[in-house]
């Protein structure tokens, strides 16, 4: 079986993509289990290089290296448009009405990219990541890797950077390096609750299931010597952070990704969960290639 390293996941498909380290990506079908495609690519390990527009019928991959980044058809791998001009590209995320592009470059100004052709559309000094609240439809800016910004206020991380945010439709929930899980409560203008991992831990990514009002956390353990499980799914209530349960990831898993809005969870490792029950239950495993 191969280690697969990202996977991005479509917001209103049942569509997903899977690459190893490099090139060679691969979409599947949540509902059927069965692959769609798989084609060559400019992609790059690191970063977040893959992503999969909200529908499921176009992705994007990037490289570090000086290939560019470059738009492809999901059913066919058909490559629809490039742009070998941009380098050093650490981010890519689609617009949350699909419109647009948001590329973070290193040492440069975020770039805002046509959907269609992939031509300029305007820049954005100082911000490195954006994201979406799908709830509110709020547009959170990430400047530097210290602090977010939306509307006429900013937060500022407690440590040097942050890891994950995900807007709730009244609230942000941040993770940052080494440090908290938070929630920030637009009304109260402060962080109403937060949960503390031990020394060694912190949350590394984030999502929110409107349907069951909980926040999912991956929390990942990098003490050393090693020692299982190394990843933990929380399950959290929104309201005041109350832990619903802790749940063991998969060992030979490493990468995660929320889908079907945050009712699953695919494991690098192929294994799929259902996460709308009140304890995620197994429910396939890819065998990937």
């Amino acid at each position: 079986m191969h280690k697969m390293r990202h996977i991005a996941t479509a917001r209103d498909s049942s569509v997903f993509l899977t690459a190893e380290f490099e090139d060679k990506i691969y979409s599947w079908d949540l509902n059927t289990y069965e692959r769609i495609s798989e084609f060559n690519s400019v992609l790059d390990f690191g970063g977040q290089r893959l992503a999969i527009s909200g529908d499921g019928t176009k992705c994007v991959a990037a490289s570090y290296s000086g290939r560019g980044i470059s738009m492809y058809d999901v059913s066919s791998g058909s490559e629809i448009w490039c742009r070998k001009d941009i380098k050093k590209i650490q981010f890519i995320t689609f617009d949350s009405l699909n419109e647009t592009l948001y590329v973070g470059v290193e040492d440069m100004p975020l770039l805002i990219l046509k959907l269609s052709d992939g031509e300029d559309e305007g820049k954005m000094k100082s911000i490195t990541e954006v994201y979406f609240d799908l709830l509110s439809s709020k547009r959170l800016l990430l400047k530097g890797r210290r602090t977010i910004i939306l509307d006429d206020f900013c937060i500022t991380s407690p440590t040097f950077a942050f890891l994950d945010i995900q807007g709730v439709g009244k609230g942000i929930v941040m993770s940052a390096v080494s440090n908290d899980l938070m929630y920030y409560d637009y009304n109260e203008n402060t962080i109403t609750w937060r949960i503390s991992p031990k020394d060694n831990e912190h949350f590394i990514k984030i999502a929110f299931s409107e349907k069951n009002k909980i926040i999912y956390a991956v929390l990942y353990k990098y003490n050393e010597p090693r020692k299982p499980p190394y990843y933990l799914l929380y399950a959290i209530s929104k309201l005041d952070g109350a832990i619903q349960f802790v749940y063991p990831l998969p060992t030979e898993a490493c990468e995660f990704g929320f889908a079907q809005k945050a009712t699953r969870l695919i494991c690098s490792c192929g294994d799929v969960f259902d996460i709308s029950l009140s304890e995620p239950k197994l429910v396939y495993s890819f065998n990937w290639i």
